[in-house]
């Protein structure tokens, strides 16, 4: 069973791992950045690093394949939807509830970098200033 503080934040290390893992994954396509050491990179991939442990790693566009546990992507808070973002968002609940819908919610958010899992308040995520993401797609 998963610890979680009184604010409900996952404290498992080994979970959190898998969710920023999974968070990760998710956001490649859409050109995620990342913070690893107060610098920032254009996360590229995740991997396997070749380990006897077997640690997933993140690769940037500069650095050599970093261990997940160092990286915190840039995310935006659900807060900072824009009005334009907050209407699209909300006319997609005139669709039908099916997982099609639940996937085209979600890959909306992920899109824009939108903070779905909760990784900012857990401090696994940083967050994005303003402007970082260009949204013309």
């Amino acid at each position: 069973m998963n610890k979680t503080s009184d604010s409900g934040i996952i404290n498992s290390k080994k979970v959190q791992v898998t969710l920023l893992t999974q968070d990760l994954c998710a956001r490649l396509p859409y050109g995620l950045k990342v913070q690893i050491a107060n610098n920032d990179y254009n996360a590229i991939g995740v991997t396997k690093y070749p380990s006897d442990e077997g640690e997933w790693c993140v690769k940037t566009d500069v650095s050599e394949p970093i261990e997940i546990e160092y990286v915190k992507p840039y995310l935006r808070p659900l807060s900072s939807m824009t009005e334009e973002e907050r209407e699209y968002f909300e006319g997609l609940s005139d669709m039908k509830c099916t997982l099609g819908y639940a996937m085209v919610k979600a890959n909306f958010c992920l899109k824009r970098h939108l903070d779905i899992n909760g990784l900012i308040p857990m401090g696994l995520a940083v967050e994005a200033p303003e402007g970082m993401y260009n949204f013309n797609y």
